[in-house]
């Protein structure tokens, strides 16, 4: 479940081998969104895991790479029982938000799984990714196509000169000479 924003983080990316060994002693993990991100305020992105399995480890190690605060605690610490709190009345409130009509539900959409938040980053630093890449691209592409026509530019002038013409006057004159 998520923890409130205040909650240090003691976990690093280069410290996840300890992490693994706080799972082997049943210490809960609180996972919440980016800092910086505006989800973080959301207490329905924060996720405890009391025993993760190896699958889940894996996402966890995916979510600090990309941002997210992953922290231990003891299951009678306060930033725990703080979270945990937060998000039962987050869910208690989107279930009040939610109704049954003729079969479908209406409202609030229900709360997306560690599993489903992974894939949603996944794909979303998959797609700033290619966003990145295609930038790049075109700035390649800018700076290639600005060397072609200086080199058109060289190359007229050069022949300019051969032909014996003269060289090429601006458009504009400048009226403050």
């Amino acid at each position: 479940m998520n923890a409130p924003v205040g909650i240090r983080s003691f976990l690093s990316s280069a410290c996840f081998p300890s992490v693994r060994n706080a799972c082997k002693k049943n210490m809960p993990y609180l996972v919440q969104p980016p800092a910086q991100s505006i989800e973080t305020c959301n207490p329905l992105l924060t996720y405890t895991l009391a025993d993760p399995l190896p699958a889940e480890m894996s996402i966890l190690e995916d979510l600090q790479k990309w941002g997210w605060q992953i922290s231990v605690h003891f299951e009678d610490e306060e930033p725990y029982i703080y979270a945990g709190r937060k998000i039962e009345k987050a869910i208690k409130k989107m279930r009040r938000r939610t109704q049954m009509i003729y079969g479908d539900v209406v409202g609030d959409s229900p709360r997306l799984t560690l599993e489903e938040m992974w894939q949603r980053e996944a794909t979303k630093k998959e797609e700033e990714r290619r966003y990145d890449i295609n930038e790049k691209e075109e700035v390649n592409d800018a700076a290639s196509i600005m060397s072609r026509m200086t080199e058109q530019r060289a190359w007229v002038r050069w022949a300019d000169e051969e032909a014996g013409l003269e060289a090429e006057s601006p458009n504009v004159s400048n009226p403050l000479l």
